[in-house]
């Protein structure tokens, strides 16, 4: 597992746990993550130049929706996603 996983996932506040069942929703079209790895789902322009993402995460078997730069509290306004 990646470094920023792991620092990320340590923080309540840039991570939701997901079933699988939400994980494959999410994913839509693409495969589920393998282990260690992650697909990101959703992709907003921040207005800078930059953009704010949102992941499905594979941790050892566990899935969670993920996002390095934006809190959980503002996924419904950025990113339209309850969950």
């Amino acid at each position: 597992m990646s470094q920023e996983i792991a620092e990320c996932l340590g923080s309540a506040s840039h991570q939701a746990p997901l079933t699988r069942k939400q994980a494959r929703a999410l994913c839509g079209m693409y495969s589920l993550p393998a282990m260690g790895y992650e697909t990101v789902v959703a992709v907003k322009p921040d207005g800078m130049g930059f953009k704010r993402r949102l992941q499905v995460a594979n941790v050892s078997g566990d899935f969670y929706a993920v996002s390095y730069d934006t809190p959980r509290s503002e996924w419904a306004t950025e990113f339209r996603v309850q969950i």
